[in-house]
């Protein structure tokens, strides 16, 4: 397979919805590796958004969820844990390009 213009860029995805993880779901497509992130909590919105796989909807059955992030790496933190930061920090010292998206 010839190399992608955006191979060997690493980034680190905490969007949410739609512009967001449309975005790196595109540097994805270029090459990028994504390490996309979010609350084990609260999970990201477009999971609860059909249509569902197999018409039931699931936590893990959203056809946006898994469109807009096919190609990246997922984890999930519990954010209010003592050690988050330090995990979130540790990672972020691995990506080139972080991700975010908030609301205003």
């Amino acid at each position: 397979m010839a190399d992608l213009p955006l191979q060997g860029l690493k980034v680190l995805d905490f969007c949410w919805v739609a512009v967001g993880p449309m975005t790196t779901k595109y540097l994805s497509e270029y090459g990028a590796t994504v390490l996309r992130v979010e609350s084990a909590k609260r999970p990201e919105t477009l999971r609860r958004a059909g249509p569902f796989a197999g018409g039931q909807s699931g936590i893990n059955r959203s056809g946006y969820f898994a469109n807009y992030n096919a190609n990246k790496f997922g984890l999930s933190i519990d954010m209010g844990h003592p050690r988050a930061p330090e995990l979130i920090l540790r990672i972020a010292e691995w990506a080139w390009l972080d991700g975010r998206q908030y609301h205003l």
